[in-house]
């Protein structure tokens, strides 16, 4: 009878990278004992979803579109399955990576690339660069800066950092 059915589901945890990737529970019971296998998570996909007796429950987890990781769970005879995934890796390229202003200053735009869904920010560490446009942005964007006039006639550098990639001013 069910009622004298015990259950086990192993491994409890399973780590994927952000492509994402196929795994396998092991279910153990006794003959004849039934059970299923749900996730709550639309990332999870799960075959077969139910058996009888011990058995494999075979899932997938699809690519997380976002640089966040992600956590969720599988619920397999009854035990909690932990998953966690790692977030997409993201690459980003600016442009250009230094610039040059005579003593009146200037504007000055610079170019992000990365993938979608990349998010990003920009920060300087000079208080005579203020960033007007772009301090934060999500894939392919633009950081737009002032660079106030010199008044001290000393030549003076600083750095604008744009999605952790320095660009000299």
């Amino acid at each position: 009878s069910a009622a004298s059915c015990t259950y086990a589901a192993a491994p409890a945890t399973a780590t994927f990278p952000g492509a994402g990737g196929s795994a396998t529970v092991t279910v153990t019971t006794q003959d004849g004992c039934p059970w299923t296998a749900t996730s709550p998570e639309n990332f999870v996909t799960i075959a077969p979803a139910s058996g009888s007796g011990s058995g494999v429950v075979n899932y997938t987890v699809a690519a997380n579109p976002s640089n966040t990781g992600r956590g969720g769970t599988l619920t397999v005879a009854g035990r909690t399955v932990t998953i966690l995934q790692a977030g997409k890796i993201c690459t980003f390229g600016v442009s250009p990576t230094s610039e040059q202003f005579g003593i009146e200053g200037g504007q000055g735009i610079i170019t992000v690339t990365t993938q979608s869904g990349c998010t990003w920010s920009a920060t300087t560490d000079a208080n005579w660069i203020v960033i007007t446009a772009g301090a934060d942005g999500s894939g392919n964007g633009t950081v737009r800066y002032v660079v106030a006039l010199n008044t001290t006639f000393i030549n003076r550098t600083g750095t604008i950092f744009v999605a952790g990639q320095p660009v000299t001013i």
